[in-house]
């Protein structure tokens, strides 16, 4: 009987966090960014990370309650950060161009594909959780220019785009004004859009760019990435968490 006390105890002990972090590698390599912001911004804030590294929107939607079953253990969940859709577009864009289909058909058929994954995942979330949010924003601008390896892994995604940045992150940036930023209207009042594109290159203090306007013509500075040219370095998450802070998850604030 003093087991079942103490473990009831213990259980009841264990902290629950108001978010909960979804998705792909952006979620597993910001883990101590992340955590490294909620200090910086004296947050009390917590956060658990479920992000798998290399998953695609098909990944989660195979496993369409992993998200719901994370949020039901969560009693004080209040927000459910998704970081989707890169990998996606790795693994279809260049096979579908090999076809010879032009690339602006093939990111059409990416942003068909992770919205309809998307709502797999989704629907049971919002059914079970109704009061949740979900929040996304189409990663930052990355720098193709970036040796040894991100010239041609860009050549590999967009052969059109060769040492054509305003081509690259126009593109890329379809993941954003085509995916994410559709998303709110699918699920009105439950899912949040933000945009957070040119948060490094604002940092890096490149004239006239804010969160959201970015400098299409070039890439954010490759010293803010790894050499894997998808990354932020933890000195690149820096911008993009504060922004994502400052814009967005400062009002999750328990004392809000």
């Amino acid at each position: 009987m003093k087991l079942v006390l103490l473990l009831v105890a213990f259980l009841g002990a264990v902290e629950a966090h108001q978010i909960v972090i979804a998705g792909d590698s952006w979620g597993t390599h910001a883990h101590i960014p992340f955590l490294e912001m909620l200090k910086r911004k004296h947050s009390n804030l917590t956060m658990v990370d479920i992000a798998v590294s290399g998953t695609t929107t098909k990944y989660w939607a195979d496993r369409p309650n992993r998200i719901r079953d994370e949020v039901s253990l969560q009693s004080d969940a209040k927000v459910v950060w998704i970081t989707l859709g890169g990998n996606d577009a790795k693994n279809m864009l260049p096979g579908c161009q090999l076809e010879g289909k032009s690339l602006n058909t093939c990111i059409t058929h990416v942003v068909e594909e992770v919205i309809a994954n998307s709502k797999k995942f989704l629907d049971p979330l919002f059914k079970a959780h109704p009061n949740i949010k979900v929040v996304q924003f189409g990663y930052d601008i990355l720098d193709m220019d970036k040796l040894p390896l991100c010239p041609a892994y860009g050549i590999a995604l967009m052969p059109k785009c060769k040492d054509k940045p305003l081509c690259f992150n126009t593109y890329f940036s379809e993941l954003q004004t085509r995916y994410v930023n559709k998303m709110p209207s699918l699920y009105p009042g439950k899912f949040d859009a933000i945009d957070l594109r040119g948060s490094m290159q604002q940092y890096n203090r490149d004239p006239g760019v804010t969160p959201g306007h970015p400098n299409l013509a070039r890439y954010s500075p490759g010293h803010l990435l790894e050499d894997n040219c998808i990354h932020p370095t933890s000195e690149g998450f820096k911008p993009i968490l504060d922004n994502f802070y400052d814009l967005y998850l400062h009002k999750f604030e328990p004392h809000h």
